[in-house]
């Protein structure tokens, strides 16, 4: 794996003279419920600014493993979300929708799909009249088999 891709936040108050930055994610750090994340393929990033001034991403993690402590297992396919106020890396996608229980499905996430649409992909991140964030996705459809 490789552990040089970084999610950076830069800002900068001179015109570019000197810019503050903010790690969000690198490959390999592990959070403390145990999952890892793989962001480095595709740029599957979506963000913007809100009216109290606040960023947010939006982001496809492409590939996670649920439990890096037990596991090396590709189980985890989640559309990951992160904030300039709270400064925590989240799963919007549900655990039925980015964490299928079964190895066939697991396998087709990553043998199956569209382009670079691995599991959950392509998150886009908008703002709505009323300040409420609205995040959509593509995502892969359990037809019950």
């Amino acid at each position: 794996m490789s552990d040089d891709a970084y999610l950076v936040r830069a800002t900068t108050a001179d015109d570019g003279q000197i810019w503050d930055t903010l790690r969000v994610y690198q490959n390999g750090d592990t959070l403390l419920d145990g999952r890892l994340y793989f962001i480095e393929n595709f740029a599957q990033l979506n963000n913007l600014y809100t009216d109290d001034g606040t960023f947010h991403i939006v982001m496809g993690a492409v590939q996670g493993v649920l439990n890096a402590s037990t596991s090396e297992l590709i189980d985890n396919f989640p559309i990951l979300y992160w904030n300039s106020r709270d400064r925590q890396l989240v799963e919007i996608t549900s655990d039925a929708a980015d964490s299928p229980s079964d190895t066939s499905t697991v396998t087709g996430l990553t043998a199956l799909r569209p382009g670079n649409g691995l599991g959950n992909a392509y998150p886009q991140l908008s703002e709505g009249p009323n300040g409420d964030l609205v995040a959509i996705w593509q995502q892969w459809e359990d037809d019950g088999s």
